[in-house]
């Protein structure tokens, strides 16, 4: 029987939408959703899928019945899961990735690791999946990059670091999750994912991270991005709490052709920005 949340389903198409032209896809795999994006050779979007599932065998049967997804062309997939770790470009050692991931996962589990660099190999990050799930989303392709679902923000904040405050905080907002990255000397200093309730467990983990860094509230400045509205985390409450508060958005990088646009309503990171 299929289950009901494989019905809830969101598509989108250009205007100009021509299955024929798209050139690639980039695959957002949350743990009971994902966002589709095809690409012309222009790295324009031309159509969006928004479908869920239950678990993984769902999450098989519903790409499976995909007509983007099994078009045979270069996947980029980026994995929303908790089986990461950050290394230090100067420490990592590609043949040492399941000793940095074993924090991190259950061993017990096959699976297979994967790893993408920032910041000029300064940064890597480090993850894994399920061989099931790997073999998915690699067979019959020509070619499938994997990446950890937090690559995007982080490249996007590494690639400005040299202008930042001595001290600063980002943060990253959506559904019941936040990114919260601190830069301390133009460098990352801090990251990490938490789940969220509401607005005062997301300042309990901000407050965490100004104290463990020694962080001056009346000094650093704070950046909140994202679907701020949801938790009510406006100017006004902001301000309350720090001297140096900013409210925005990513700048763009997506490209969009028309009748796509909508996306960028999503609270999804890659819908303003996606590393490349």
């Amino acid at each position: 029987m299929t289950n009901s949340l494989e019905n809830i389903q969101e598509n989108r198409y250009s205007d100009k939408f021509d299955m024929s032209l798209v050139s690639s896809l980039s695959l957002l795999l949350f743990e009971q959703k994902f966002v589709l994006l095809a690409k012309d050779g222009n790295e324009k979007i031309s159509a969006i899928h928004q479908k869920y599932f239950a678990d993984d065998s769902s999450l098989k049967d519903v790409l499976l019945r995909d007509k983007l997804f099994n078009l045979q062309v270069p996947l980029k997939v980026h994995l929303f899961n908790d089986n990461y770790t950050l290394v230090p470009g100067v420490l990592f050692d590609v043949n040492q990735l399941s000793n940095y991931l074993s924090f991190a996962q259950d061993q017990k589990n096959t699976h297979a690791d994967y790893f993408n660099s920032l910041d000029s190999n300064n940064l890597y990050i480090a993850g894994s999946i399920s061989n099931t799930l790997h073999e998915l989303l690699t067979q019959s392709r020509p070619k499938t990059q994997m990446y950890h679902g937090s690559s995007s923000f982080l490249a996007y904040l590494l690639k400005d670091k040299s202008n930042y405050l001595n001290q600063e905080l980002f943060m990253y907002l959506w559904d019941k999750n936040c990114y919260i990255a601190s830069f301390k000397n133009n460098q990352l200093a801090n990251f990490n994912t938490y789940h969220i309730e509401d607005r005062n467990s997301l300042l309990n983990y901000v407050f965490g991270t100004l104290i463990h860094l020694n962080f001056d509230r009346k000094y650093c400045k704070v950046t909140a991005m994202g679907d701020f509205q949801t938790f009510e985390f406006d100017q006004d409450f902001g301000n309350k709490y720090f001297k140096n508060f900013v409210l925005t958005q990513p700048r763009q990088n997506q490209q969009y052709l028309s009748g796509t646009e909508a996306f960028l309503n999503s609270p999804i990171f890659e819908a303003h920005w996606e590393f490349k």
